[in-house]
Parts: C-alpha cells; structure tokens; sequence
C-alpha cells in the first residue's frame, strides 16, 4: 500500500503590496532571485510567458546536474491570485497545481499562501521545506532593488 499524501500549504506575511508581492512571480529579474532556485544550485536559465496559458522553465544547476522545472500559467488575477501547473521531469512525470494567493494586510504588507498540493507523507517536510525558502528568497528578492 502507498503512502497516505499531506497538503503542502505555506504562508509568509511580507511587508510589500500585494501588487509587488504579485508582480515578483512574473518578472524574470525578480523570479530568478527566488523562483526555484535551490540554495546550493546556481541558476542557469529562467523563461517566463507570464498569461495564462503561457509556459515557463528555470533551470538550476545542482551538482553538476541541470534540474529543469517547467509548468503552465493556468490563474492569473492580479493582484490576489496565481495558478500554475509545476513538474520536475528529472524527478516525476506528473505535474501538480501550485496556488498561490496574495491577501493584503493593510496598505503595504501582504499574506502570501502557496498551497502546492498534496505530496506522500514521506517528502511531506522536504516539501514544506523547500517552498518555505521560496517565500523567503522572495522577500528577499523584493528588497533588494
């Protein structure tokens, strides 16, 4: 029997505007500071189309080893939502639905909450881990000009 699966839901309050915290996903500039990179990887490429249905591929180098991440932008109202599907080839063949909501906290702060999905209780954690670090490259992304 296979292993039960477990949501993956991350939340991060940043002090930015939703707009900011929103735009971050969708320009390369921004997105390449944070969108998949891994802590030990260098970034060797990054491609966004950002509408919907416009596709996107960042590939990081870890150990020698290209680790390419494609997906499909499938929601976009800007400034609180963000839709898109998300695959590792290397890993799986089977993509997933990454969501991400942006809800405002006054003015210039901004709830951002990722829900990846639901991944078996075994990688759960790694999971949680590693989309945990993509919220907060992002924030530092957003302060660096």
């Amino acid at each position: 029997m296979g292993s039960l699966n477990v949501v993956v839901r991350v939340s991060r309050d940043l002090p930015f505007s939703c707009e900011s915290c929103f735009e971050a996903w969708l320009t390369e500039a921004r997105a390449r500071r944070f969108f998949f990179a891994s802590p030990s990887g260098v970034l060797q490429r990054i491609e966004l189309d950002p509408r919907v249905g416009g596709a996107f591929t960042v590939v990081d180098r870890r150990d020698e080893e290209d680790v390419v991440h494609t997906g499909e932008y499938l929601v976009m109202e800007r400034p609180r939502a963000l839709s898109f599907s998300f695959k590792v080839p290397a890993y799986s063949d089977d993509a997933s639905t990454v969501a991400i909501t942006f809800e405002p906290l006054g003015a210039s702060a901004c709830r951002v909450t990722l829900d990846a999905g639901a991944v078996p209780a075994e990688i759960h954690d790694r999971a949680v881990q590693g989309w945990s670090r993509v919220l907060e490259r992002a924030e530092e992304s957003l302060r660096t000009p």
